[in-house]
């Protein structure tokens, strides 16, 4: 497998997105950052909580410091991956966080599909190192996946969303949606 610099941009849309869709961005970094260092105790979760405050505390916002996990996580991938060639993690000193107005877009657009092969893309690039299903940046790429799945369930379920228990198919979706559509041509010629 190869690893790459994943793009200024693209995590900074992963982070835009995140901490969009994110209740509570600060509180919620904290807590997903904490749980990555597994704790077994209420202290050591208590002492780990603390710790992680201190560093979302240190950025200006929580996508600042959602953005420097999700770098930090790539870069560590490359070197893990390509221990003697700094070069390929060299580009990152020049990143810095910047509002998606693209995600921004997508969340109003309901499109934010858009995002999957970002996520993915980032989660192939930065896998490489072996802490990386440990690593706070793998809680936050399962994060986005998630909130991307809760975003296409409420755009096609509508109000339907979450109702998987009960569901029942009712007709077939592909007749019913070509009657609609013959209805609808039908109308256009009766004017």
């Amino acid at each position: 497998m190869s690893a790459y610099l994943t793009s200024c941009d693209a995590i900074s849309a992963l982070a835009s997105y995140w901490s969009r869709r994110s209740r509570s961005p600060q509180q919620d970094l904290t807590h997903l950052i904490a749980r990555a260092t597994a704790p077994k105790t209420h202290e050591q979760y208590c002492s780990a909580a603390d710790t992680a405050a201190r560093y979302v505390e240190h950025f200006l916002t929580p996508a600042h410091a959602c953005f420097d996990l999700l770098l930090q996580a790539n870069i560590e991938s490359l070197k893990a991956r390509y221990p003697e060639s700094p070069e390929m993690w060299a580009d990152a000193e020049g990143y810095a966080y910047k509002p998606s107005r693209a995600v921004n877009y997508w969340i109003q657009s309901r499109t934010t599909g858009q995002l999957v092969g970002l996520v993915n893309g980032y989660a192939y690039q930065s896998c490489e190192h072996d802490s990386w299903e440990s690593d706070a940046a793998y809680r936050l790429v399962d994060s986005i996946r998630h909130q991307l799945l809760k975003d296409m369930e409420t755009r096609d379920c509508g109000e339907n969303a979450g109702n998987w228990a009960s569901w029942e198919e009712t007709g077939d979706p592909m007749q019913e949606a070509w009657l609609a559509h013959v209805a609808q041509m039908q109308a256009r010629n009766a004017i």
